[in-house]
């Protein structure tokens, strides 16, 4: 029998202690008989159980319980801690820096518009001896127009009227399309408008017009270029933008009447081949030379 003397731990016996003053007790209680254990303070003894348990998970009387210590693992870096070893600065991850956007077009140089020239009286009567006539006492408007070429009305809105003056043709890319010889759009006017009688007033009443009824895309604006008379009436030569956001740079006429305004589209913006709109160019002015706006 092994001894359990001084080579024991002082928490081991006081352990052993407890647990051998529970057993006697027990023993005791069962020695005396029943009647005994029913007077038994049954608290008292699970006091002591719990005693035992309580002093079970501690070290010896006087002694600090210490923390455990874990090993890290092989391999693992000892950082040190404490306020004696400093922090070390965290430098901040540079944000990442967004593109710059483009820098917008340089827009190109407006071009120069071809001037108005209307050929003489006698000019006219030569070169539309073989015209026609159109005249529209409602529309408000009379003039002559080449023979092979045709007259499509079409209404836009309630105060406004489409005109093309276009004839069939066969082009060797798109097959047959409409040649455009002019374009027009009549407004229709209530009551004269005084506004349309200065460039500012044009221009206020242009940006006014809406985006159904306005033949610029976008509503952008329009410059005007200078004021002139056709058929006895004031006219302003203007250039408007051919896309939203593009320059004004396209040239067409707005002729001005008591009831009626009138928007000529030229050959500049009807014609992708240059040397078909020079060919035009002097019987359009032919035709605004015919030009009557009698409303």
């Amino acid at each position: 029998m092994v001894s359990t003397g001084s080579t024991l731990p002082a928490r081991a016996k006081k352990m052993a202690f407890l647990r051998l003053s529970a057993l006697s007790t027990v023993r005791s209680m069962r020695a005396q008989g029943p009647g005994y254990r029913r007077r038994w303070d049954i608290r008292w003894f699970m006091g002591v159980l719990l005693m035992a348990g309580l002093l079970s998970g501690c070290g010896p009387l006087g002694e600090a319980t210490r923390p455990s210590e874990e090993t890290p693992p092989p391999g693992t870096p000892v950082v040190a801690s404490g306020p004696e070893q400093p922090v070390g600065a965290v430098t901040p991850s540079p944000a990442p820096t967004a593109p710059k956007p483009p820098a917008p077009p340089t827009p190109g140089p407006v071009p120069t518009p071809r001037p108005l020239s209307l050929p003489s009286a006698e000019e006219v009567r030569k070169q539309t001896a073989h015209w026609k006539v159109f005249e529209d006492p409602k529309l408000g408007l009379r003039f002559r127009y080449p023979a092979d070429y045709e007259i499509r009305i079409q209404p836009i809105s309630r105060r406004q009227v489409g005109l093309s003056i276009d004839r069939p043709t066969l082009d060797p890319h798109w097959g047959t399309i409409r040649e455009i010889f002019v374009g027009m759009r009549v407004f229709l006017l209530e009551r004269e408008d005084p506004r349309l009688t200065t460039p500012e007033g044009l221009g206020a009443w242009s940006r006014e017009l809406p985006e159904g009824e306005n033949p610029i895309p976008g509503g952008g604006p329009i410059r005007v270029v200078e004021k002139i008379q056709v058929g006895g009436r004031p006219a302003f030569v203007i250039q408007e933008p051919l896309w939203p956001g593009d320059p004004p740079k396209v040239q067409s006429l707005i002729v001005i009447g008591k009831e009626r305004v009138l928007w000529i589209s030229l050959g500049d913006i009807m014609y992708l081949n240059p040397e078909r709109a020079e060919k035009l160019w002097p019987q359009q002015m032919i035709l605004l030379a015919t030009l009557e706006v009698t409303r």
